[in-house]
């Protein structure tokens, strides 16, 4: 093999890169500052949506206890012969299971 007659000249043609490197740089700092701007906006609305949607679910909760009771047994519960509640109550000796 013949011995090279040329030295090597490394980087003799690299044209300059800084400045288009530079502009691809800086156009993505800028779209992760606009996506950092969106998810700082959108958790904002979130957490504003999550409060209000606490604040209604407490709401509501708290009717639905104070409404459960009187949903399930009525406003006067009463035990009748053929209730769940007579089977559950301890029973006195000599008094029929009623069943």
């Amino acid at each position: 093999m013949a011995a090279a007659d040329v030295a090597p000249s490394f980087g003799s043609e690299l044209k300059d890169g800084f400045k288009p490197a530079n502009a691809w740089v800086a156009g993505g700092i800028a779209w992760l500052d606009d996506i950092q701007a969106f998810y700082r906006e959108r958790s904002a609305i979130e957490k504003e949506y999550s409060a209000k949607l606490n604040a209604l679910a407490k709401k509501y909760f708290e009717k639905k206890s104070k409404k459960s009771t009187s949903l399930s047994v009525g406003d006067t519960p009463t035990m009748t012969p053929g209730s769940l509640e007579r089977y559950a109550l301890p029973r006195s000796p000599g008094r029929s299971t009623g069943g």
